[in-house]
């Protein structure tokens, strides 16, 4: 059905001068409660410690590699107080270049993905991640290409991905936004997408090949945790 469909053309960066970066932020802020809960009425300090994670160990990281970091904020905040708070944290940033704070809670990843992505209009490599997510460590962006499709790390079983972050290639914006229609909830089985539509398996890769639960409540990985919701804790 989908074997007609090419891949579009891309451009690896060491052949560019042009050295740009898009990050995308998104989700709900200030979130608790496990899947399919979507209430922002969590703790501050959790979304400040988080927040201060992705500074830490994605923006700043980012800076280093790239010339221009463009950064989108686009989550969902109820409450005044904390939309405020949100603005205030990304003001020291002159990088970002929108800050949309929705009060209308969406019910799948899917769509709050699909209203994010409107924001964008250039072709810059991107990187997708969770305002939610507290990153354990510094991501070694340096030795990620941006001329491929990266996420953490393989789901738990079978062809399941992590998808709390995702870099998406240059040009392949596109081809992203396609794959998000052939998905109704989340997007575990991207890379199974995008083979179907005409992305070589060689353009898809893991920060870490090794298989964990992406859900953060239900297993521990080595790169983050999810805020508002219990950790787990191992019995041994």
């Amino acid at each position: 059905m989908m074997s007609n469909i090419k891949p579009l053309k891309y451009y690896n960066l060491k052949y560019e001068n042009n050295n740009s970066y898009n990050l995308l932020i998104r989700g709900e802020a200030f979130r608790i409660g496990g899947q399919t809960k979507r209430n922002t009425s969590g703790k501050i300090e959790d979304q400040k410690c988080a927040f201060e994670s992705i500074k830490r160990n994605v923006i700043y990281p980012l800076k280093e590699k790239y010339d221009n970091l463009y950064i989108y904020v686009d989550v969902v905040v109820l409450l005044n107080e904390k939309k405020n708070l949100l603005k205030q944290w990304f003001s020291e940033f002159k990088e970002v270049k929108i800050i949309n704070i929705n009060k209308n809670v969406l019910q799948t990843q899917i769509k709050t993905l699909e209203r994010s992505l409107m924001l964008i209009k250039d072709k810059y490599p991107l990187l997708i991640i969770r305002i939610d997510t507290f990153f354990k460590v510094k991501i070694q962006f340096d030795k990620f290409s941006d001329s491929y499709f990266y996420v953490p790390f393989k789901g738990k079983f079978g062809p399941r991905i992590n998808d709390i972050m995702i870099q998406v290639p240059r040009n392949y914006i596109s081809i992203f936004k396609k794959a998000l229609k052939y998905h109704k909830i989340d997007l575990h089985y991207l890379y199974e997408t995008l083979i179907k539509l005409g992305v070589s398996k060689n353009k898809l890769k893991f920060m870490i090949n090794k298989r964990y639960n992406a859900n953060s409540e239900k297993e521990l990985n080595p790169i983050y945790y999810l805020i508002g919701r219990p950790k787990f804790e191992s019995i041994i």
